[in-house]
């Protein structure tokens, strides 16, 4: 049988040329390449971004066309960062932030 979401998203019945978006808390997946090489698959990191990605994000912040205090799930002075990383990894924080 199958056993991952992404291995599923591969079976014939997915549209060929489908965009599939994948996310993880897993440090690895094995990915079953076999199965999608009949079809065009795109697939996308959405945690990876280049350095123009943060150039676009600050210039929203400072133009207050976004509110980052409604995105930030804790706030963790920078010495607590394994408690930081630890909330993390369990998904009980979504965006942490460190303050020096």
């Amino acid at each position: 049988g199958l056993n991952s979401p992404l291995e599923v998203s591969l079976e014939d019945y997915v549209r060929p040329t489908a965009e599939k978006i994948y996310t993880t808390k897993e440090e690895r997946v094995e990915v079953p390449w076999n199965m999608g090489i009949m079809k065009r698959i795109e697939t996308t990191l959405p945690f990876s971004s280049g350095y123009t990605s943060w150039e676009k994000d600050l210039h929203l912040i400072a133009s207050k066309k976004i509110n980052v205090n409604s995105l930030i799930t804790h706030c963790f002075p920078l010495g607590d960062w394994s408690k930081a990383f630890s909330l993390v990894t369990k998904g009980q924080a979504i965006k942490t932030l460190f303050i020096a």
